[in-house]
C-alpha cells in the first residue's frame, strides 16, 4: 500500500486521547507513505477542518465531544464530505454508543493490532479516492469533448455561412461587368449597389478635377445618398488620403446608417481613387469577404483606367530612337528647350539569361506590351517611350514631374516581375538585382557610348536606394 495513487497525495487526521496510540499509528502510516496530522483535543481538530478536509479522519471515541462541541454535529460530518473510522478500546467500548448511526468506514480496537486494522479500512478508502479521481478525470474528458464537438459544429456551421457568401459574392462580382471610363465606373457602382438586396445604403467619394475636394456624384439612385463636398487640406494626385478617409466615414455615419463598410476602389496610386461607405446587416454580412470584393472593384478600375490610358495616349507617347536622338541632339547642340529629364532602363541582364538558357524560350512581345503597359500607368505628363534594341528602354521624363515619376519608375521596375516571360520560369532567379535604372545627359552620343562602350554594364542601383533624391543619382 502506498501513500500516493495517481498522483493523489493522501492525507489522514489523527484524534486519539493517548499520545502513545497517536504515535504507533502515526509511525507506522509513516512506513507506508503516509504522513498524518495529530490532534488531541475536538477543538483543535474542529478548527483544522475549517481548512482542509483529509481523506480519512480516525477519531477516539473518548474524544467525540468536547465542551459544546459534539463530532457529529460539525458541518463537514452532517454534509458528510468528511470520511470517518472510529478508535476504541476494551476499557471505555462502552462509549462507541455514541457512535451508532453514523455513516463510518469501521472500527479501530486499539487493544489488537490496531495499524493492521487499520490498512484494510485506509485500502478501502484509498480505492474510493482514487476512483473519485478517475470519475473526475473522466467527466473533465467528456467535458472537454463536449467542448471540442460543440467547435467542431460551430466552425462547420460558419464554413458553410462563408462558403454561401464566397458563392454569393462571385455572383454579385459576375453581374458587375465590364466598364471603359471613371464615369462608367461610378454609374455601375450606383447600378451595383441599388440592385443588392442586402444593401440598406449607401454613398460616395471621390475627387474632383482639383484634387482638393471629395465630392459625390450628382446621380440618381433609390439607396444612393447624396454626401456634402469635403474640402482637403492640400491637393492630392495620390489618392484619397487616410485622414479624408476617416472624414468621409464620419460625415457618412447616421446618414447613411449606423453599420457601415467602406470599401475602396484603386486605381494606380496606394491610396483609392473612390470611396464606397455603404450600411448592410450586420449578422447577416459577418463573414463576408469585403477584401475580395475591394480587390475585385479595383481590378475593374484598373483595367478600364489602362484601357483608356493606351487608346487616349498610347500613340503620343511613344517614339522611335531616331525621333528621340533628333531631339536630343537639338538639345544639345542647338540649345532647344528641354522639358523632359532621359532615364534608361537597362535591362542587358535579361538578355544575358536568354543567351544563357538557349532552352528556354523568353516570351518577348508578351513581356514588351507589359511593362511599356506598366509604364503608361505610372509616368505623368507629357512622358516618352522608346525601345534601343532589346537590352534598354529609354525613358523621356517631363521635367514637372521628374522626382516622383522617376522614383516610381525604379520602384515599379524593382517590383516587375521579368521572370514569368520565361516559359520555364521555375529555374529563373526571381530576385532581378541586375535591373538598372539611372537618368543620364540628354545626348545621343552619350547614349551610344553607354550602350556600345560597356558602360551599359555598371551595377544597379541597389534596392537601398531606392529612396534616394533624384538629384543624387543624377548623371
Amino acid at each position: 500500500m502506498k501513500g500516493q495513487g495517481q498522483g493523489i497525495e493522501f492525507q489522514i487526521a489523527l484524534l486519539l486521547d493517548d499520545v502513545t496510540d497517536a504515535k504507533i499509528l502515526s509511525d507506522g502510516l509513516r512506513e507506508l507513505g503516509i504522513f498524518a496530522h495529530y490532534y488531541q483535543d475536538l477543538d483543535e481538530l474542529w478548527v483544522g477542518l475549517s481548512s482542509y478536509t483529509p481523506h480519512l479522519c480516525i477519531v477516539d471515541v473518548k474524544r467525540m465531544s468536547e465542551g459544546n462541541l459534539i463530532f457529529k454535529q460539525h458541518p463537514k460530518v452532517k454534509n458528510h464530505e468528511l470520511k470517518y473510522a472510529f478508535f476504541y478500546k476494551d476499557s471505555y467500548q462502552i462509549l462507541l454508543s455514541s457512535a451508532y448511526g453514523m455513516n463510518h468506514y469501521g472500527l479501530i480496537r486499539g487493544d489488537l493490532a490496531p495499524l493492521d486494522q487499520l490498512k484494510s479500512v485506509l485500502r478501502r478508502r484509498q480505492d474510493e479516492v482514487e476512483l473519485i479521481a478517475e470519475n473526475k478525470d473522466l467527466q473533465n474528458r467528456i467535458e472537454r469533448l463536449k467542448n471540442r464537438s460543440q467547435k467542431v459544429v460551430k466552425d462547420l456551421e460558419t464554413i458553410q455561412i462563408k462558403s454561401n457568401q464566397d458563392k454569393q459574392l462571385k455572383a454579385i462580382v459576375s453581374e458587375f461587368g465590364k466598364v471603359n471610363s471613371h464615369s462608367e465606373m461610378i454609374g455601375r457602382i450606383n447600378y451595383f449597389f441599388n440592385s443588392w438586396s442586402a444593401c440598406k445604403g449607401f454613398g460616395l467619394y471621390y475627387l474632383n478635377s482639383t484634387k482638393q475636394k471629395l465630392v459625390s456624384p450628382n446621380i440618381e439612385g433609390k439607396k444612393l445618398k447624396k454626401l456634402p463636398d469635403l474640402w482637403l487640406s492640400n491637393p492630392s494626385d495620390g489618392g484619397i488620403p487616410d485622414y479624408a478617409q476617416e472624414m468621409a466615414y464620419d460625415v457618412s455615419y447616421g446618414v447613411i446608417g449606423d453599420e457601415l463598410v467602406a470599401l475602396r476602389v484603386f486605381g494606380s496610386e496606394n491610396a483609392p481613387d473612390i470611396l464606397i461607405i455603404a450600411e448592410f446587416p450586420e449578422t447577416e454580412m459577418k463573414f463576408f469577404n469585403w477584401g475580395q470584393l475591394e480587390m475585385k472593384l479595383s481590378s475593374e478600375y484598373r483595367r478600364c483606367l489602362l484601357q483608356y490610358s493606351k487608346d487616349n495616349s498610347i500613340s503620343s507617347h511613344r517614339s522611335s530612337v531616331f525621333e528621340l536622338f533628333e531631339s536630343l541632339d537639338n538639345v544639345h547642340f542647338h540649345k532647344s528647350d528641354y522639358n523632359h529629364r532621359l532615364a534608361i532602363v537597362d535591362l542587358s541582364y535579361i538578355v544575358e539569361m536568354t543567351k544563357q538558357r538557349v532552352n528556354n524560350r523568353f516570351h518577348w512581345r508578351a513581356f514588351e506590351e507589359d511593362f511599356k503597359s506598366g509604364l503608361d500607368s505610372i509616368l505623368n505628363g507629357d512622358f516618352l517611350l522608346c525601345s534601343y534594341g532589346v537590352d534598354s528602354f529609354l525613358v523621356m521624363i517631363d521635367k514637372n514631374y521628374v522626382e516622383h515619376d522617376f522614383n516610381k519608375l525604379k520602384l515599379f521596375t524593382s517590383q516587375f516581375s521579368f521572370w514569368k516571360y520565361f516559359e520555364d520560369s521555375s529555374v529563373i532567379m526571381k530576385n532581378f538585382e541586375s535591373i538598372n535604372v539611372r537618368l543620364t545627359a540628354p545626348s545621343s552620343i552619350n547614349i551610344v557610348r553607354q550602350m556600345h562602350d560597356g558602360l551599359g554594364d555598371i551595377m544597379a542601383v541597389p534596392k537601398s536606394n531606392l529612396n534616394r533624391p533624384v538629384t543624387q543619382l543624377d548623371a
